[in-house]
């Protein structure tokens, strides 16, 4: 599974045959198409639509093609600007994630959360001030904007694998999981 997608697109198209136009002699066809496209990262939907058209042809497949093509037309033009959108606010404003920073054994003492908070305070492309969630000897959480060009999960280990304080936990384990990302000191996550 080495391929990632940015987006995942799905939806339906109808195409309907309504016969040959007794005036015209043309083949009439309606189509209805209804698609939404949702990050792969985190889920959230970026882009959602529906359209009706109708197209006419010498022949039914010709009619059919027509509004097929009128139908991808709508789809590229306002659902491709809708996600082009998306992408655009993110480079800008970054991608919000969760971290934490957990101990199974209940081990984080002051020093250790303030440590920690100096981290996520001094992590480079935050785009926003960092919102502590929770903080106790089991955990702490942050939310935080992120749009630097190093992935977050290395960014932050980085940090934590350079920092004195982290020292006595040689073994300690990031693991991010599309917008989620753990530290835990004592073991893999």
């Amino acid at each position: 599974d080495d391929a990632k997608a940015d987006y995942f697109m799905a939806g339906t198209t109808i195409i309907y045959d309504m016969g040959k136009d007794s005036n015209t002699g043309q083949w009439i066809c309606d189509g209805v198409v209804s698609l939404k496209a949702y990050s792969t990262t985190d889920g959230k939907l970026l882009a959602a639509d529906s359209r009706s058209e109708s197209a006419s042809g010498m022949s039914s497949d010709q009619c059919r093609v027509n509004v097929a093509n009128k139908l991808a037309t709508f789809t590229a033009s306002v659902l491709g600007s809708q996600i082009e959108e998306y992408w655009k606010n993110r480079n800008m404003y970054g991608q919000q994630y969760t971290v934490q920073l957990l101990s199974s054994s209940g081990q984080l003492n002051f020093q250790l959360k303030r440590n920690f908070t100096n981290i996520i305070a001094g992590l480079k492309g935050m785009t926003a001030q960092p919102v502590k969630r929770t903080d106790d000897a089991r955990q702490v959480e942050y939310s935080l904007q992120y749009s630097g060009s190093t992935p977050i999960g290395d960014a932050i280990g980085d940090l934590v694998s350079n920092s004195d304080a982290f020292k006595a936990y040689p073994n300690f384990d990031v693991n991010a999981k599309g917008t989620n990302i753990r530290i835990c000191l004592e073991s893999a996550c």
